[in-house]
């Protein structure tokens, strides 16, 4: 998304970006599914409004990228509560899951949310630099 914004510097194409893609998941196995269509277009949105507020530049986007990548967490905890589960299940969910991920005591929940975050977050800036850094490489390739 860092590199559709960089070719396409207009206000409201990662949006767009996000609305496409959004609707192109119907057309995969399962047709429409909620969660990954809203992942898809929050996604867009966090990117949208980080590089509109900074421009595109290596700061916006590592901060994009990782309020995208942030969103895959927070979506563990808001999907659910949509479709009718309860948060002390949905919190319970992610702390076990992170504990056999990380080979954590289920007893340490905030060493388990504390490591997830910064893992989502390290992931978010590496994808979102990542994404900026072809973005000037295909810049470059573009205009010789």
């Amino acid at each position: 998304m860092v590199t559709e914004r960089a070719l396409v510097p207009r206000r409201g194409s990662t949006i767009l970006m996000g609305i496409v893609v959004a609707l192109l998941k119907i057309f995969s196995i399962g047709g429409v599914v909620l969660p990954p269509m809203i992942a898809v277009f929050m996604e867009a949105l966090a990117v949208e409004l980080t590089t509109t507020a900074g421009g595109v530049n290596r700061l916006s986007a590592a901060i994009g990228g990782i309020l995208a990548e942030m969103w895959t967490l927070v979506q563990a905890f808001v999907a659910p509560l949509l479709f009718g589960v309860g948060m002390l299940n949905i919190y319970h969910m992610v702390v076990s899951s992170g504990s056999q991920l990380l080979g954590i005591a289920l007893a340490d929940a905030t060493a388990i949310l504390l490591v997830l975050i910064v893992l989502h977050g390290v992931v978010g800036a590496v994808a979102g630099l990542v994404g900026w850094r072809f973005s000037v490489t295909t810049k470059r390739l573009l205009s010789r």
